[in-house]
């Protein structure tokens, strides 16, 4: 069967298993299989062009090393649920080996069951107008590599990376390739990152918050790389897009991965608000008391009184239309705490208070708590 596509959504692809998509020119992009090494160029080729010899495409030279790189990447392919999407950025100067290295993980995750693709941008014109669609239904994932993302408009990325869902059939990786010099780096790269996060923010809001996480762990993944380049101008970003991961991992019920990032962002928030308290505060308080609704959530309703008392206090020096909601939000994750572990809560609320549980985090939480 040959079916025509528009974009072609990895979720249709997947439906398409077996069949031909040929292409009519004006999708954003193209899927391909990521390709077999080439076969080497002839003795003749290769005395005129000896750096023939040295294309990744060819694979020529056996690949060594980075066996650091190549377990972080497993680590990130296996982590989490297994059914979700999830992005990662290699970025590093031309000639640096960073295609060559997708070359060989493309090959070691094949070897474990992964379908490889790669995905081209519109503008590529090496790509085939037509594509044979593999089978999918035995694939342990799905991994995606997008070779010099840079050149990418950043609506086209952000289309891809919300394309790649397949609704939880497999896991999907998304392995973007690209160098770190130029307008991409500069401009494009921070605009992807408030895409990934506005939008994972828009689906929480109508309740797809399964469908968010990846969006918003794509987005603390490029603000991380961001402010090692500009801790000042990034920092900020990270902390909060941190924050806001963490919530929404322990809304969709990832409540142990929901830990490392919202200590995170509270470490990060501590620092930014003592170099500009004005500034930074509001955050700062938000992460609190994301914090303390973290710890509510992996059951540790004593631990969770210190950072919401704190979010309580320090509330009180912001301005009333950001303190009403906060400090509204954070006396209901004190009565819920309450409500699931009276003793413990009574307990730290003494140590950290000196004085005893009050009458209103007593009474009952509201249904939406939580």
């Amino acid at each position: 069967m040959i079916q025509h596509a528009e974009g072609s959504g990895l979720a249709r692809i997947y439906q398409a298993a077996g069949d031909l998509i040929v292409y009519g020119g004006e999708e954003p992009y193209r899927w391909a299989l990521w390709p077999a090494p080439a076969p080497p160029p002839a003795t003749g080729e290769a005395r005129a062009q000896p750096s023939e010899l040295l294309r990744a495409s060819h694979a020529l030279v056996a690949f060594t090393g980075r066996h650091d790189l190549l377990a972080e990447l497993a680590d990130w392919r296996d982590a989490g649920t297994g059914q979700d999407v999830a992005v990662r950025l290699i970025h590093g100067p031309g000639g640096q080996g960073k295609t060559r290295l997708a070359g060989h993980v493309a090959h070691l995750w094949r070897q474990q069951g992964w379908v490889v693709l790669a995905a081209h941008h519109r503008r590529d014109r090496s790509t085939a107008a037509d594509f044979e669609v593999p089978a999918f239904d035995e694939a342990a994932g799905v991994l995606v590599v997008v070779d010099y993302a840079e050149r990418w408009d950043t609506a086209d990325l952000l289309t891809l990376l919300r394309d790649a869902h397949v609704s939880g059939r497999v896991p999907v990786r998304v392995l973007l390739l690209a160098r770190p010099a130029g307008t991409w780096w500069d401009i494009h790269l921070p605009d992807l990152a408030m895409s990934l996060n506005n939008h994972a923010a828009l689906l929480a809001k109508v309740g797809r918050r399964a469908e968010a996480v990846p969006f918003s762990e794509g987005a603390v993944r490029l603000y991380g790389e961001l402010a090692e380049l500009n801790r000042d101008a990034y920092l900020p970003r990270l902390a909060a897009s941190s924050s806001n991961h963490a919530a929404m991992l322990a809304k969709v019920g990832r409540r142990a991965e929901a830990v490392p990032f919202s200590e995170e962002a509270l470490r990060l928030g501590r620092e930014l608000t003592e170099l500009n308290r004005d500034a930074y505060l509001p955050d700062y308080v938000r992460s609190l008391a994301v914090h303390g609704y973290v710890r509510i959530e992996n059951s540790r309703f004593g631990a969770a009184v210190t950072p919401l008392i704190e979010a309580l206090l320090e509330s009180q020096e912001l301005p009333e239309h950001i303190a009403r909601d906060i400090i509204g939000l954070v006396a209901d994750q004190l009565r819920l705490a309450y409500v699931k572990d009276a003793t413990a809560v009574a307990h730290e609320f003494r140590v950290v208070t000196g004085r005893d549980v009050p009458v209103w985090m007593k009474e009952p939480p509201s249904a939406t708590t939580g």
